[in-house]
């Protein structure tokens, strides 16, 4: 982040499930899991299942030639796919984000080493860049099968 508070040292919070996301229902955990715990700044979903944590490890990630290749790579698929459906006039913002954790190798697994890094996908719709609300899947700004086709391309 921007705010020169220290909220960009905070932590990210996974969620995820077994089942289609209720995205009301996230969104609203979105907003009041950073309320309650002052150390995590984001909240991000998890694609795929139910995943174990904690994450404590992270992958060494450097500015070089094969981490800038996959944010590329994932960045091309999510504006390829916003060009595709006509949302890049209705979302103010899209970031895709590259964050060092594998989230197939959690703590629940001892000997576990990762190169992997994870992607996200920040929808944001905003009139004045300081504030802002994320687009909610199954929206108009958001319909979940741009969001499936993003997620399958990545």
């Amino acid at each position: 982040g921007v705010q020169g508070d220290g909220r960009t040292y905070s932590y990210p919070c996974v969620l995820s499930g077994p089942a289609t996301p209720d995205w009301p229902l996230l969104l609203e955990f979105a907003r009041l899991i950073p309320k309650v715990c002052h150390n995590i700044n984001r909240v991000v979903y998890s694609f795929g299942g139910p995943i174990p944590g904690p994450y404590t490890r992270i992958t060494p990630t450097l500015p070089g030639r094969e981490a800038l290749d996959q944010l590329r790579a994932a960045d091309d698929v999510v504006n390829r796919t916003l060009i595709k459906y006509d949302l890049t006039t209705k979302l103010s913002q899209v970031p895709v984000v590259s964050f060092p954790v594998d989230l197939s190798c959690s703590d629940g697994h001892p000997g576990c080493m990762t190169t992997k890094r994870s992607i996200a996908i920040r929808t944001f719709i905003t009139n004045d860049f300081m504030t802002g609300v994320p687009a909610e899947p199954g929206t108009d700004y958001m319909p979940l099968q741009v969001l499936e086709e993003m997620v399958e391309g990545i």
